[in-house]
């Protein structure tokens, strides 16, 4: 969409990508329109403060919102056969509707008020996996992916049902008196505590606990400073050397011979 200049040709092979500016008086079979958002297009005008012409606006001058819409009047035109507009129609967050453009909204006006053309608007799922593709109720919905076809095939199917990862028994400790540790450690994380008590297993991952603030210790790294006249590699070596450390460690102390 944007009015951008580009030196490669146009109408080359059968398919052509291009914004709307060079190629909206040219007519084609098949017309599609990308991203037809809510404030995307038309656009909006942002003018700096110093312009006096957005400050006091007359009769002739140039809008950009009013040059949009006439681009997307001669892309009307130049469809012979078919136009696609697609937008972002729901909400990534809560699944919401979201409108399309208002020029997008004035034409589904126009076409349902006019002509009596309503349910032209194709609700996409979310997930290309999705079954309704592959179902056939709808002629408009379909795809050519095997690997999302057996996805959905997966996913239509019987769930097995989820069994217990734990089925055994374990003898009742007979300690009467619990440590203060322990206790802390079972409320801490029951799950650990089961591990390493019960079924006397340790795990690397659940000895490792996040930490709540990164970082930024150097943890005994050494800062080397730079030479004054400049990089020089025998004399950075020698200082590596002179320190008892190794270079491809980079600072950190080598381990005692």
């Amino acid at each position: 969409m944007d009015e951008t200049k580009s030196g490669a040709g146009f109408l080359r092979g059968q398919l052509t990508f291009c914004s709307m500016l060079p190629m909206r008086s040219i007519p084609f079979q098949v017309i599609a329109l990308l991203g037809m958002n809510d404030g995307e297009f038309p656009k909006i005008e942002r003018h700096p403060t110093f312009d006096l012409l957005a400050a006091q606006p007359r009769l002739g001058d140039r809008s950009r919102r009013a040059d949009d819409r006439y681009q997307f009047l001669e892309i009307l035109l130049s469809a012979r056969r078919q136009l696609v507009i697609t937008y972002l129609g729901q909400s990534l967050r809560d699944n919401s509707d979201i409108p399309p453009s208002p020029i997008v909204s004035e034409l589904l006006d126009v076409l349902r008020d006019g002509y009596a053309l309503d349910g032209v608007v194709v609700r996409h799922p979310l997930h290309p996996f999705s079954r309704r593709y592959f179902l056939g109720d709808d002629p408009r919905l379909f795809s050519y992916a095997r690997h999302d076809c057996d996805t959905a095939r997966r996913l239509r199917g019987e769930k097995p049902e989820p069994q217990p990862w734990w089925c055994g028994e374990l003898a009742a400790e007979t300690d009467r008196v619990v440590e203060i540790d322990r206790l802390r450690q079972f409320f801490h994380h029951p799950q650990r505590y089961f591990f390493r008590h019960c079924l006397e297993l340790q795990l690397p991952s659940l000895a490792a606990d996040a930490e709540e603030r990164e970082p930024f210790a150097l943890d005994s790294w050494r800062i080397m400073p730079w030479p004054r006249n400049g990089w020089r590699p025998n004399c950075r070596v020698k200082r590596f050397r002179w320190q008892n450390c190794k270079p491809a460690a980079c600072g950190r102390p080598a381990p005692p011979a």
